[in-house]
Order: C-alpha cells, then structure tokens, then sequence
C-alpha cells in the first residue's frame, strides 16, 4: 500500500480496531477506507466542495454508521472551516448526508461514545459540542453545531470527562477548563479554569496531551516534559456533575464502617 490519492497528500488518518478497517483523508478532499487486514479499498468519499479541501481530521463512529471528517477550506471561502458527514451504508458515489459550516477551521476533534458527544476546537480558541440526539438515526443529532468557547488562546488538546456530562481544554496559553454538555443542567458553560503551574508563572507551559482517568483524576503533560496529576474531586463534588452518576463514587461521610 503506498500510492495513496494518486500522489496527494495524506493530512489525516484514523483506525478502527474493532471493526479492522482504517480511514486516510487527502489535501484535495477525499476519504478513502480500507481493510486494516487485507489493505483493500473498501469506500471513496469526496469533499462536495467545488475548490479543494484538505481533511484535516478523521473520525470513523462504527455504531452510528457515519464518517466524520474536519475540511479546511481556501481562505477566500466564508466560512474557512467545514464539518462533513457521510453515510457508512451508502454507496461510494452518493454524497455526504450533512455538511455543516464552521466560522474557523478544527483543530482537534474527538468522539466520545459514552455520551455519544462529538467535541472539536478550532484554532481561534472556539470550542464547539455536536451531539447524536436520536438513537438508531445515524445522523440525526448532528443538525446544530453548539458553541462553548472561546478559551484564552488557540486550543492545543481536548478530553471527554465521561461519565460526566463535561470535557476538560487545553489552549496555547497553558490554561486549562473544565466545560459542560448535555444532559447537564447547564450545558456548554465553563465550570473551572486554572493555570498548568503555579499562578505566578506569567508564561505557562504549553500543554500538549489530556488524558481523563476517572473518578476525579486529569493527567495533563507539557511541552517541557513534565506530567502532571490534577484531582478535580473539588469541581466534581461542588456542581452538579455529582449528581449525574451517583454511583461512581462515595463521599468519604459515605463510606462504609470498617469491620
């Protein structure tokens, strides 16, 4: 396998283990699906946009039958920015079931199959939540992109809280933000902001990697190579994402006696 697109280049890529297939995207639009055994082309999809787009980011949701991938458009266009939806079912010649505009290209892009969330950043600083609303419709939540930025800078990396209803951001500043999505009662607000070290540091670090361990564990590392731990039993504990799986975790007035 190594002519791929003809000659263009390859700007994205995304696997599928459970399923063993694989998804390359291209400088000029398109997304090609392969069996991750044989190598075998399966599936061509094309941007339906007129002038080239570069796939920018790749996202293969098996369950829901969908294919979702981040374009950038020609400076020239209106909106530079474009999500692409297409229909894993559909044949390879039919078009994409959804295109949705976006005013600034996406940066990092992320599924989250708990709370069936898609979140993406864009590189203005701009956070943006889609959600899959109606179960057995592939694309049916999907019809409004929902704002929750902007963070203080370009954001850098992105994590899903699951199963909490909320993610945590990274931006260039070295800030980052808890912020929440549905079925919170508050959706698509920002619940806490902090520095990556200490609060006299006038430049923080940039962070370049999120990783959620739950119950109340955030890892974050940094462009200096430092990892840090940030418990955030405190935030989960004060605001309502307590109440969203109370069985995930007791108070320590709630635990039980020993014996």
């Amino acid at each position: 396998l190594t002519d791929f697109f003809n000659g263009a280049a390859i700007t994205s890529a995304c696997l599928d283990t459970a399923d063993k297939k694989f998804c390359l995207g291209s400088s000029d639009g398109r997304v090609e699906i392969y069996r991750l055994v044989t190598g075998s082309l399966l599936k061509t999809f094309v941007s339906p946009s007129k002038s080239p787009c570069e796939i920018s980011n790749l996202c293969l949701i098996d369950e829901e039958h969908v294919v979702l991938a981040t374009a950038t458009k020609p400076l020239t266009a209106s909106c530079c920015g474009v999500i692409v939806i297409w229909d894993l079912l559909s044949r390879n010649d039919s078009g994409p079931v959804k295109v949705l505009d976006i005013n600034a290209p996406l940066k990092e892009f992320l599924y989250c199959k708990t709370l069936r969330f898609v979140f993406g950043g864009d590189e203005e600083g701009g956070i943006h939540c889609m959600s899959f609303d109606n179960i057995g419709c592939s694309t049916g939540g999907l019809n409004k992109v929902h704002y929750c930025g902007p963070l203080h800078g370009e954001l850098c990396c992105i994590t899903s809280l699951a199963p909490y209803p909320a993610f945590a951001a990274a931006d260039a500043t070295g800030i980052m933000s808890i912020w929440t999505v549905r079925p919170y009662i508050h959706r698509n607000i920002r619940l806490a902001t902090w520095k990556n070290v200490e609060a006299d540091v006038v430049f923080p670090p940039n962070v370049t990697a999120l990783a959620w361990c739950p119950p109340f564990n955030l890892y974050s590392g940094d462009e200096h190579g430092c990892i840090s731990i940030w418990n955030i039993s405190e935030i989960v504990l004060n605001t309502l994402l307590a109440k969203q799986n109370p069985g995930l975790f007791k108070r320590p007035s709630e635990q039980p006696p020993p014996h």
